[in-house]
């Protein structure tokens, strides 16, 4: 291999070099924080989890606001669409699956009662998008609806009364185990996941934390899901099936206990 020092290799040094001049030095003094994968603040102390240094770090979007153009209408746009959505409604078959009551009226499409993929959206996408539009705008009434989905989805996570949290029944993931057709349960739980885990980094909410984490590491409900990834011959094609998915949701689900 050349170790000729490339085009594209000077390219990018010359953008950093030249990006890095820009920037105030105050700011540079300070530590960026990357929420999930660089740094956490615990008990005053910077702890780090990242095992590449990164070279380049970007912006927390609390540090950056869109000015006027396409681009920040297409954002207030979204704003106003997310602030559409009640939460008795985002809650609705989480409450269901959970056994507790709700006289909501059902979302449609694929967060309908019927399909095999709610939850995703409503107690997952959902948090992830409020989060990050109130880093992007500090739009606090947002923030106190997502806080209220968080609040309410910690309770469906109590009455199940094993850690498991989602908007269908736990008993997916045995048909999963067994080559039964159903819809991409683990894709699902990761977005639950990870949008209480925006909800933590972004809004500094740690009742969401403690919902991904489950509280318990070892609950009965987390053991069924483990079972359907064992390295055994009759589960080995299951990682083949979203496997993306399953090894994020692994990720996150063991992460924020390692952390604290």
């Amino acid at each position: 291999m050349s170790n000729s020092f490339s085009r594209r290799k000077f390219m990018m040094s010359a953008a950093v070099a030249g990006g890095s001049a820009l920037l105030p030095q105050g700011l540079l003094a300070n530590a960026f924080q990357d929420p999930v994968v660089n740094t956490v603040e615990e008990k005053g102390k910077s702890v780090s989890r990242e095992k590449i240094p990164w070279k380049v770090r970007p912006f927390p979007m609390k540090q950056v606001r869109l000015g006027e153009g396409p681009c920040k209408q297409a954002m207030e746009a979204d704003r106003r669409y997310l602030h559409s959505l009640p939460p008795d409604r985002l809650l609705h078959t989480f409450r269901i699956n959970a056994g507790l009551p709700s006289t909501a009226q059902p979302l449609g499409g694929w967060e309908a009662p019927d399909c095999e993929l709610r939850g995703h959206y409503a107690g997952g996408h959902y948090l992830s998008a409020a989060a990050l539009m109130y880093a992007s705008t500090g739009d606090d009434e947002l923030k106190a609806n997502a806080n209220t989905v968080v609040a309410e989805l910690a309770k469906c996570q109590d009455a199940l009364k094993s850690g498991y949290l989602s908007a269908f029944p736990i008993e997916f993931f045995d048909r999963l185990r067994e080559r039964q057709r159903v819809w991409a349960p683990f894709y699902t739980i990761h977005k639950i996941m990870a949008g209480n885990l925006d909800m933590y980094a972004h809004c500094g909410n740690a009742q969401a934390l403690e919902v991904a984490a489950c509280s318990e590491p070892n609950t009965e409900a987390w053991e069924k899901v483990c079972a359907t990834c064992m390295p055994s011959p009759e589960r080995k094609s299951i990682l083949k099936l979203r496997s993306a998915s399953t090894r994020r949701c692994f990720s996150i689900r063991w992460r924020p206990i390692a952390t604290n």
